[in-house]
């Protein structure tokens, strides 16, 4: 247990070990503030001219606290594990785990669930902020509830990834550049290789409807003739790039909130 204690201890970053880790949470406490309060005063000022009380204005103000949480995430879940290996090899301290009884997958795994730890410490930061927002209205507890695993889930999968780049890289800039590059690639380079596709999907359809007749007399008495008809339409075949967007974390957690009850 002493030995497992200390591959977790020896898994965060220098910085986190530090009393500086507290002054990251509290910036990082500031900003979400910062950014949920002006998100409220935005829908709430008379110049928008909206009801406060709508649900969509509740949903949208969720939304968007939640989007920056991720986004602030993202930028911070790299700096947590793309050092984790290639900077203790460096430092020298990687090769005392390497001699204790501890294999090589359990200290992977103690590095990842370290890092993860640490994440998961700044979302545990945003969720009064989160909860602020569920007040606007117009969101669930289930919503709140799947919305946070998620984003723990995505925390997780990152610093996987900065922890693989770690492990094959030699140099701490390369294997942190190629995480940054990894999450650029799911968040923004997605969308653009999506969008950009889109001329390559579309084609011209031959597609059968059921329309109103253009040859067919119709006296206006009863309902229009309709026939089945064959038409060239323009289509974008979307169902071939679609995992395009199934990679991108804000999709992901966007697409994963339930659809509030109507009625």
């Amino acid at each position: 247990t002493e030995i497992y204690t200390l591959s977790l201890h020896d898994a965060l970053p220098i910085w986190i070990r530090s009393t500086r880790w507290i002054i990251a949470l509290v910036v990082w406490f500031l900003v979400v503030a910062a950014i949920t309060g002006l998100t409220f005063a935005v829908f709430r000022s008379d110049l928008t001219g909206t009801d406060p009380t709508q649900p969509w204005i509740g949903r949208t103000i969720f939304g968007l606290v939640v989007f920056f949480v991720l986004f602030l995430g993202l930028l911070v879940s790299p700096t947590l594990s793309a050092t984790a290996i290639n900077g203790d090899r460096a430092a020298g301290t990687l090769a005392t785990l390497q001699v204790t009884s501890l294999s090589a997958a359990e200290i992977v795994f103690g590095k990842l669930l370290a890092s993860w730890i640490a994440a998961l410490a700044f979302l545990a930061v945003s969720v009064p902020f989160i909860l602020i927002a569920m007040s606007a209205g117009g969101t669930s507890a289930a919503s709140v509830l799947s919305t946070l695993a998620l984003l723990a889930v995505i925390l997780a999968a990152v610093c996987a990834i900065g922890l693989g780049f770690s492990a094959l890289t030699a140099r701490t800039p390369a294997s942190a550049v190629l995480t940054y590059i990894a999450v650029a690639t799911l968040t923004v380079l997605s969308l653009i290789a999506f969008g950009l596709t889109v001329p390559a999907i579309s084609s011209d359809d031959q597609v059968r409807l059921y329309d109103v007749s253009q040859t067919a007399t119709w006296d206006q008495s009863g309902d229009p003739p309709c026939v089945w008809q064959v038409q060239t339409i323009r289509q974008v075949h979307t169902e071939r790039t679609w995992w395009l967007l199934a990679i991108n974390p804000f999709v992901v957690v966007a697409d994963a909130m339930p659809e509030p009850a109507i009625g």
